[in-house]
């Protein structure tokens, strides 16, 4: 009988299973990755007194600390996550062990990481990567965001505040720091749910002043309207420390704009939108001093094109210390939306909102690891990539680089990674330099 395509029967070849392939690893395009991370020696921050175990303990706090710091690398959102890597042949051979630490240790370990000791030294090795990242002898501006992260057990200081996803839900609150022009995560600091955007505010700007590397300073503090009032405009003002923060539209602020004589600026630069700006100066009923002010006010067509025109404007205010003009100081402020960016990449590509532990102390310290691999990868990016692959985010480098089957082989006393034959495409384009 005559089979047409259309008819053709599909005939599955049988194929037996054979498990006995050994030095086989899911992560073949991640050996120059790991390289990089311990070539930086940041393991060596947690080789300190206070975090020393017995020395017949099979797994010190270094082998613990870069147990987490690789996996997150390689995508282990969880902790339970990291039984996938504790085999796998490439890590084994990089870090020199005959296997990874298991979970139980590592849930009872990231508890000894999140004391005082603990934190010292994951701040130690944020800083030291920041020595490397940040320009140094200039000036960068610093953009200051919280993040609301729903908690889905019984983890301690857990509470219920603003939450504009889960409303009702339990939730911690961090605050985050962030270089504007690297992406790098400055500072962090995990909060209850229910602590006020601006609750420590002059703490934790402190804090971001002691992590900085020397001869690194900040130019200007950028931040979004949950940054308002005293308890913010007076340690910067203090300090001396310039700011662009923008403010909470109110009806005072709605009645300000109003005013006859303000001198409002066209600065539309397209015909389907006027945008005008106008700076005063301006002293909410909480503030202890009037501040400069800058209003921005925006309508999609021409205001002679529409009747009651007055209605249909689109206001937003930004409090500043800079001497800048108003339209300078709109556009200074816009780029803050960069800080949004970097949190997503945090969270998506390292799970910085997932808290594997009911321990305050723990989810602290693993929320500090996870931006420390974070900023390891965007320093590994700049060094080892192409610029053109620099802006991918964590998962598609992952994707593309990182997650390719790999077969190691040892011969003649050395060890040889063997890939696809696609891959040697894959890191001509995305590496600088091909191993």
């Amino acid at each position: 009988m005559n089979h047409t395509p259309k008819h053709h029967r599909r005939k599955s070849s049988k194929i037996h299973t054979r498990f006995n392939l050994h030095s086989v690893t899911a992560f073949g395009g991640a050996t120059g990755l790991i390289d990089f991370v311990l070539g930086t020696g940041i393991d060596s921050n947690f080789r300190v007194e206070g975090l020393r175990k017995r020395t017949d303990a099979q797994f010190q706090m270094d082998d613990v600390a870069l147990t987490f710091i690789l996996g997150s690398l390689l995508g282990q959102e969880r902790i339970f996550h990291f039984e996938d890597i504790e085999q796998d042949p490439l890590l084994k051979l990089k870090l020199d062990l005959p296997k990874l630490p298991d979970t139980t240790l590592l849930y009872k370990d990231l508890k000894r990481m999140g004391s005082s000791e603990g934190m010292k030294a994951v701040r130690s090795a944020q800083r030291q990567i920041l020595k490397s990242s940040l320009p140094k002898g200039r000036d960068i501006v610093v953009d200051i965001d919280s993040s609301v992260e729903t908690v889905y057990g019984n983890q301690e200081k857990s509470a219920v505040g603003f939450n504009p996803h889960h409303h009702g839900r339990a939730s911690f609150h961090p605050l985050l720091a962030f270089d504007s022009q690297t992406g790098c995560c400055i500072y962090d600091e995990l909060r209850s749910g229910d602590a006020h955007t601006a609750d420590g505010f002059a703490d934790f700007y402190e804090a971001i002043k002691k992590q900085l590397p020397d001869g690194v300073h900040i130019r200007a503090i950028r931040s979004d309207k949950g940054f308002t009032g005293e308890k913010v405009f007076q340690p910067l003002e203090q300090d001396g420390q310039d700011y662009v923060i923008k403010l909470k539209w109110t009806k005072r602020l709605a009645e300000l704009a109003q005013v006859p004589n303000l001198a409002w600026r066209c600065i539309t630069q397209s015909d389907n939108e006027h945008c005008d700006v106008a700076s005063t100066m301006y002293r909410a009923t909480s503030w202890e001093k009037p501040r400069r002010v800058v209003i921005v006010r925006r309508l999609d067509v021409e205001p002679e094109e529409v009747l009651c025109a007055d209605w249909m404007w689109e206001y937003e205010a930004i409090a500043t210390t800079l001497d800048w003009g108003g339209e300078d100081i709109w556009h200074f402020y816009n780029y803050r939306g960069n800080a949004e960016n970097h949190i997503k990449e945090a969270k998506y590509g390292f799970a910085i909102d997932q808290f594997s532990s009911q321990n305050y102390g723990a989810n602290q310290a693993l929320q500090g690891l996870k931006l420390l691999a974070y900023n390891l990868f965007l320093l590994y990016k700049q060094v080892a990539l192409q610029p053109a692959v620099r802006p991918w985010t964590a998962g598609r480098i992952r994707r593309r680089l990182l997650f390719l089957p790999g077969i190691l082989v040892r011969h003649a006393r050395q060890w040889t990674m063997r890939l696809p034959e696609f891959a040697d495409r894959l890191s001509a384009q995305m590496l600088q330099t091909v191993p």
